[in-house]
């Protein structure tokens, strides 16, 4: 499988990811499997050459939790995770606009989404927020607001993205549980997953669900963060229950395609300091 990439070198070790790719593609079959696939993720630190990196690897502290999986995961989105969303929608409302070093981020990820999109086509925005990122796709050319659809857990967010842009279509909602009839019915073009997939549960089950599910055929996903790796290991430094998952590095991403992102072929992989980019189309 060929990833262009830039940035450091992959970590090593596959083992872990192998057992991760075979167990949540086939767990919901296999009885025998169905505790680790059901356990959450936890991205932890491995080491390579490059120095110590953040990884998608299960702990053994979350493979024995499997069995308690569905009252931790109702904990979690309940909870300390559901109140930070709520209480801090006021204030990423009243952020200033971005600096310019995460807004070029920011305009390089929606250029990616958007170059290939018609005027008949739309964009799913996971884990939109107050809609930091529409301003970024409407400078797409020809693109406009009405070919968004963002959705989020928090009502609160999802009511000033409503208030910023009416044009835009804003659902408050799960992307685990939602079906695609809650979002207009038709699958998207472009699906993006900016700087949130490390407060998802279990992004690699997230992840092959949006593109089964969601995607249209030749479609891109993308997974990005506009402030990079290092930004979200301090954050997981700060607080790992909030900020759960680090990102993927290439090797992991190779690993995944061979398994439950089997629908996704890597287009491009960008991994600098201070930018997060990783590219998908889904296969015919």
């Amino acid at each position: 499988m060929d990833v262009t990439a830039r940035g450091r070198p992959a970590a090593g070790r596959t083992g872990l990811w192998l057992l991760l790719a075979l167990s949540t593609a086939f767990g919901a079959h296999n009885p025998a499997m169905r505790c680790i696939s059901r356990s959450p993720l936890a991205f932890s630190k491995r080491k390579s050459m490059g120095g110590g990196r953040i990884g998608l690897s299960r702990t053994s502290k979350d493979k024995e939790a499997g069995k308690d999986d569905e009252k931790r995961f109702s904990e979690y989105v309940e909870g300390k995770y559901q109140t930070f969303i709520t209480s801090t929608a006021g204030y990423f409302a009243s952020l200033k606009p971005p600096e310019p070093q995460e807004a070029h981020g920011m305009l390089r990820i929606a250029q990616l989404a958007t170059v290939h999109l018609g005027p008949n086509n739309r964009l799913l925005d996971v884990g939109t927020g107050t809609g930091d990122m529409v301003p970024f796709y409407l400078q797409g050319d020809g693109f406009n607001a009405s070919q968004v659809v963002g959705i989020d857990i928090s009502p609160g967010m999802i009511e000033r993205a409503r208030e910023k842009f009416p044009s835009a279509v804003f659902v408050c909602g799960d992307v685990d549980t939602m079906l695609l009839e809650g979002l207009g019915g038709k699958r998207f073009e472009s699906i993006v997953i900016n700087a949130c997939i490390s407060h998802f549960w279990d992004p690699v089950a997230t992840i092959a669900r949006l593109a089964d599910q969601f995607l249209q055929t030749e479609g891109k996903l993308i997974i990005s963060h506009p402030r990079g790796r290092e930004f979200i290991d301090r954050m997981r430094g700060k607080d790992n229950s909030l900020f759960r998952h680090g990102l993927p590095n290439r090797e992991d991403i190779q690993l995944l395609v061979q398994g439950p992102w089997s629908k996704l072929k890597p287009i491009s992989f960008n991994d600098e300091a201070d930018y997060f980019c990783a590219v998908f189309q889904k296969a015919e």
